[in-house]
């Protein structure tokens, strides 16, 4: 089922992207031809119910809040060389439970997602979409009120997919308070939006969970925490391959098969 729909999302992107290059449309058409492609792939997500990769692969739920007591500043992440040591084994272990041919240029690798996609790129090729399921951002005004801004891919309407924007103050006892957003902001909110909500305050962590499909149907899904993995699932067919805390010396793996 993975592999059928994958396949059928990069026809649509490949169609696209063949139409633009060929059209001698004005800019004025071309901008709308690739605004119909758009809403064309968005419904057929929808048909296709985007969701279930998540079901099969997900290993946090997308909609899932973090803890604010996980919470630190992102300025004192650091990986340390133990870390990066058990990391670049770990892709060792991955290419032999998938199978692949994985590059890994190192005994000391930091455990980032652009690393998991070089690695496999050899073998795999680029890849052909990426989606972000969701984005999360834990901050502290001046004045000491958490805060948390939250980005996430909207399935509740029937025709299309949409970014939407949630911000909300936290108390001490994780119960939140919605803070007005303007509608038509909140949906499909731009960068200077949320660099404007940021603006001016502490940022404590920034999370953000993201899936990477490639042109055979492969599949990565990374949870990431302050730029680095914390948790990934790499799938190749039948076969699967998790891990966890693997920002942490404490990282674990599972081969599934």
């Amino acid at each position: 089922m993975r592999k059928n729909f994958i396949l059928l999302v990069i026809g649509v992107v490949g169609l696209a992207v063949l139409l633009y290059l060929v059209s001698p449309l004005s800019r004025s058409d071309e901008e709308n031809n690739q605004s119909q492609q758009v809403e064309a792939l968005q419904e057929t997500l929808v048909e296709e119910n985007f969701e279930a990769p998540e079901a099969e692969s997900t290993i946090i739920p997308a909609a899932s809040p973090v803890s604010l007591s996980n919470s630190g500043s992102s300025d004192n992440s650091v990986i340390s060389p133990a870390v990066m040591k058990i990391f670049a084994q770990k892709l060792r272990d991955m290419g032999a439970c998938l199978e692949t041919q994985n590059n890994v240029p190192g005994d000391e690798l930091d455990p980032q997602l652009q690393t998991l996609i070089d690695s496999v790129r050899g073998e795999w090729g680029e890849s052909v979409i990426s989606t972000e399921d969701w984005m999360q951002i834990e901050m502290e005004t001046p004045e000491g009120e958490k805060r948390r801004l939250r980005v996430e891919m909207d399935f509740d309407t029937d025709t299309q997919v949409q970014r939407k924007l949630k911000f909300m103050t936290v108390e001490k006892d994780g119960q939140t308070t919605p803070i007005s957003v303007p509608e038509d902001q909140a949906i499909e909110p731009s960068d200077s939006l949320i660099a404007s909500l940021e603006a001016g305050n502490k940022i404590m962590t920034k999370e953000k969970f993201e899936r990477i499909y490639f042109q055979n149907g492969e599949e990565i899904v990374a949870r990431q925490k302050d730029g680095f993995l914390t948790e990934i699932e790499v799938n190749k067919g039948p076969k699967s391959f998790r891990c966890t805390k693997v920002n942490e010396e404490s990282a674990n793996c599972q081969c599934i098969q």
